[in-house]
């Protein structure tokens, strides 16, 4: 509702509205040097759990992480000053009734902290960022889906101690604290470690 107000509409969606969901989205990397044209295709998941029906199990949900570009960042000095991570929640497009004039997709994230410093805080050499938080909820936002540069592996940063209602399954949900993955993607590593702009 504070989105459609932000964009004149002053209507409020309702439980019986209808909205086309997306359970993806394909992004095309550019090539670069350092990888082969076949690496280029990206996918950011944002796929609601299913029940299961007939021989077909049930399945959980995917919600990828996603790196997202700022306003900012044609500005910034540093590369990852004007990115920030994201989980993608939901892929939607509004319905032509709220009178927004908005026809390209739009994603639901919840945000995680800020990128404070491109330096690595722990001996594996990751950077970490936890979730971020508004009056005790998530930072939660919409956002046009071309924000989205590219999907982004995040680790769970284990303590001694594991909860056992922890599963594959819940664990970045009930998780606060992550490292971020640089080195699973040659694009995300081109980025965040050789500081290149021309990998998104």
């Amino acid at each position: 509702q504070q989105f459609l107000r932000s964009r004149g509409s002053h209507l409020t969606p309702q439980v019986f509205d209808p909205f086309d969901l997306h359970k993806q989205v394909v992004i095309w990397l550019p090539h670069i040097p350092e990888t082969s044209k076949n690496h280029c295709k990206d996918v950011v998941r944002a796929m609601p759990p299913t029940a299961r029906s007939g021989r077909r199990l049930a399945q959980p949900s995917h919600l990828d992480f996603a790196l997202n570009i700022l306003a900012t960042w044609l500005l910034c000095s540093q590369v990852m000053s004007g990115l920030r991570v994201a989980h993608v929640k939901v892929i939607f497009r509004l319905l032509s009734h709220f009178n927004t004039n908005i026809a390209q997709p739009l994603a639901y994230v919840e945000w995680l902290t800020l990128f404070l410093s491109c330096a690595p805080d722990s001996p594996n050499g990751l950077i970490s960022l936890t979730r971020s938080t508004r009056m005790h909820r998530p930072h939660a936002e919409i956002i046009a889906l071309e924000w989205i540069v590219c999907s982004c592996h995040l680790i769970p940063h284990f303590n001694r101690v594991k909860e056992p209602h922890w599963t594959s399954e819940n664990i970045t949900e009930l998780y606060q604290m992550f490292w971020v993955n640089h080195y699973i993607d040659f694009h995300f590593y081109a980025m965040f470690v050789l500081r290149r702009r021309d990998c998104t």
